[in-house]
């Protein structure tokens, strides 16, 4: 089997995966090729004066290669979605290339420049190629992590450990003796006392 044979079976994943997990020492040959392959495509992709497109690029492979159109476009966009993307995110990696161009661009007008007024008219590619990347966008704020913690608990049964005003014992006792004119029995008057600790409590009821 050709080796255009072998590399028209790869996908981007399959270079992924070798490069996450592969044996540089034990690479198989049509990985090897293919990669080196993407490094000339990239290549003349920056070489954009001499390239200048896609398509450019293409019909390169096509005459010079002997690339198949799929498999020279093939090669063209996985290389895009290779070196410009987080893991293949076609938004992400068009973003970045044009985001590569616009800067090239404005460096070469600065080079170029002949006066201030030159200058001045690179300078406002400057927030065109900031919109491209979203950086005219506000950043998404995380989720806060403290949210997602187990909350601590207190528990108390003083009213100064929650800034309050401590309670007068005796009154307090005076206010449940007086439940007993509105029915509550001598146990449940006991329980009340016992519950606002105007009695010990009792861990084990009888």
């Amino acid at each position: 089997m050709g080796m255009l044979d072998k590399i028209r079976k790869l996908e981007l994943d399959d270079i992924m995966e070798f490069r996450d997990h592969g044996n540089v020492e034990n690479a198989p040959e049509e990985i090897v090729h293919y990669l080196q392959e993407m490094e000339k495509v990239l290549g003349m992709h920056r070489a954009g004066n001499i390239y200048g497109s896609r398509d450019a690029i293409i019909n390169h492979l096509i005459k010079f290669n002997g690339y198949s159109y799929y498999l020279a476009a093939k090669l063209h966009d996985n290389t895009m979605e290779y070196f410009y993307a987080d893991r293949a995110i076609s938004k992400n990696a068009y973003r970045n290339i044009i985001a590569e161009l616009m800067h090239k661009g404005i460096n070469t007008a600065f080079a170029l420049a002949k006066d201030s007024a030159d200058v001045v008219r690179a300078l406002k590619e400057l927030p065109n190629m900031a919109k491209v990347l979203g950086l005219d966008q506000a950043d998404k704020e995380e989720f806060p992590k403290e949210l997602l913690q187990r909350p601590i608990k207190l528990y108390t049964s003083s009213a100064e450990d929650l800034g309050m005003q401590p309670i007068d014992r005796y009154e307090l006792g005076r206010v449940i003796d007086g439940l007993k004119e509105h029915g509550l029995s001598d146990s449940e008057i006991e329980k009340a006392k016992r519950d606002s600790q105007l009695l010990p409590v009792k861990i084990f009821e009888e």
